[in-house]
């Protein structure tokens, strides 16, 4: 029989809020810390990936997070189920962790089971050549909240990962701080795969893209 300090950690699922990779990575756990860190090896981006130096993710990551007065670890976000982490990532709005959303200035303005509502302000950086909105914001917009939309569908230690993403752009968007809102909604949320769709409006309520997902589910 194996000396108890011996036995080697579990390895856990991350939710997509920990890592850039889509839910493709997995860490070790030493309390609340990052012991370790590697690429979930049922996972066709991050197969083969190992870290053995995980202290510049992990001091990303243990920050102490309030959740109403409450201190809420890395550990505790692992067991959280995709609607309770998109709740908790609405109210809490954690802006010291690294995320599209900080980077886009991402409002999560509405959450429930299988529907997600975001928001963001266009700003000049969002330009493309011509002067108008990069079809890649409204892009990421859709992918964003289409995704999420599909998260608040999996119990804790599910991952997914976008396979498909199809776009239609109807209307170039304004970089002068327009407001621009994406509703994603689930289709369907299967076993091995799950469908969504989305469409993002500007302030007057009129259409500047929708589009539809596959996203496949990554099984604990």
């Amino acid at each position: 029989m194996a000396h108890p300090d011996t036995v080697e950690a579990a390895w856990h699922k991350t939710a997509r809020i920990l890592c850039e990779n889509s839910c493709g990575i997995q860490i070790q756990l030493d309390g609340g810390r990052f012991a370790n860190i590697r690429g979930d090896k049922d996972h066709v981006a991050t197969r083969g990936y190992s870290c053995t130096r995980p202290c510049a993710t992990d001091q990303h990551h243990q920050h102490t997070l309030h959740n109403q007065g409450d201190t809420v670890s890395t550990a505790e976000l692992t067991t959280m189920s995709g609607l309770e982490l998109m709740r908790w990532v609405q109210r809490e709005r954690p802006a010291d962790i690294p995320s599209i959303g900080r980077l886009l200035g991402m409002r999560f303005d509405e959450v429930e089971h299988g529907r997600i509502v975001i928001s963001l302000d266009t700003r000049p950086d969002f330009a493309n050549p011509l002067g108008t909105v990069h079809g890649g914001i409204a892009a990421t917009l859709l992918d964003s909240v289409m995704g999420c939309a599909v998260h608040t569908t999996l119990p804790a230690g599910i991952g997914y990962t976008t396979l498909e993403l199809k776009v239609n752009y109807i209307r170039a968007a304004r970089t002068d701080g327009q407001l621009l809102t994406a509703e994603g909604t689930v289709i369907h949320a299967g076993r091995r795969t799950a469908t969504a769709e989305g469409k993002v409006l500007d302030g007057d309520g009129k259409l500047i893209a929708h589009a539809t997902t596959t996203c496949l589910i990554l099984q604990g």
